[in-house]
């Protein structure tokens, strides 16, 4: 399974980074960098794991308690990874 970054995914998941950077440290930063790439690991396998978003054909994965991951599936073959949120703010999803 094929996994993309939309643009917005990117960027949100480097002003996590950035974030986490200011406010804590290395290991941090670290340990949400491996929950992430287990998440993508895991979702290459089975692409049904997270429920689905109250938007249509938008899935949301929790990565960890401050931090959830938006994705789609593009077709049979292909993940794109739409946006990386923090659960408390607001947000559509």
């Amino acid at each position: 399974m094929q996994i993309t970054w939309s643009i917005a995914a990117k960027n949100s998941y480097l002003n996590i980074i950035e974030q986490l950077f200011d406010t804590w440290n290395l290991t941090i930063i670290e340990r949400f960098e491996n929950q992430v790439n287990l998440l993508l690991h895991n979702l290459s396998f089975h692409n049904h794991i997270c429920p689905k978003s109250i938007f249509k054909d938008l899935h949301k994965c929790v990565v960890n308690k401050h931090i959830s991951l938006i994705y789609r599936l593009k077709n049979e073959n292909s993940i794109e990874i739409v946006m990386l949120i923090f659960n408390k703010r607001d947000h559509v999803f």
